[in-house]
């Protein structure tokens, strides 16, 4: 059997691609996760804010000091959306959920408690169910249920 790469270059020579700076808008040049969420928008973490693009612009949303209906962080690890159609942005300092309708964000972070996530570095974020999504931190994985929001 022989493999021939060669054969389907003609289908892909009109791939053209648009390069994101800082001085496009793009809020730092390091991005460490990319999402395309289910309305088209993508979402670029970086290391300073999480960007939403719509193909034409850049919104940018940063961690404000004294809000606590902002990013918890700038330093966006990993960004996911689940079933529901929520967006869920773990960063170097808590779990987030961004709630649309308020263009802002639910923080959560660790505490004492015992329904709270395992640590507030986020690594990861994932879903095996239709209800639950698991968080991997720093120092151990949580289960969020997304419908109650319990840990």
């Amino acid at each position: 059997m022989a493999l021939h790469a060669q054969e389907y270059m003609d289908k892909y020579e009109n791939f053209k691609f648009q390069h994101f700076t800082s001085s496009k808008g793009l809020s730092q040049r390091s991005v460490m996760a990319i999402l395309q969420d289910k309305k088209g928008y993508v979402w670029f973490g970086t290391r300073d804010g999480l960007n939403k693009f719509d193909g034409n612009k850049f919104v940018i949303y940063r961690h404000q000091s004294g809000d606590k209906n902002s990013l918890s962080n700038n330093y966006i690890q990993t960004i996911y959306q689940d079933s529901k159609g929520s967006l869920w942005i773990g960063t170097q300092d808590g779990l987030n959920q961004y709630n649309p309708e308020q263009n802002n964000f639910i923080q959560y972070k660790y505490s004492d408690s015992k329904n709270s996530i395992q640590a507030n570095i986020i690594w990861d974020i994932t879903q095996l169910d239709e209800s639950t999504i698991w968080i991997a931190t720093s120092n151990g994985i949580s289960q969020v249920d997304i419908i109650t929001k319990k840990i």
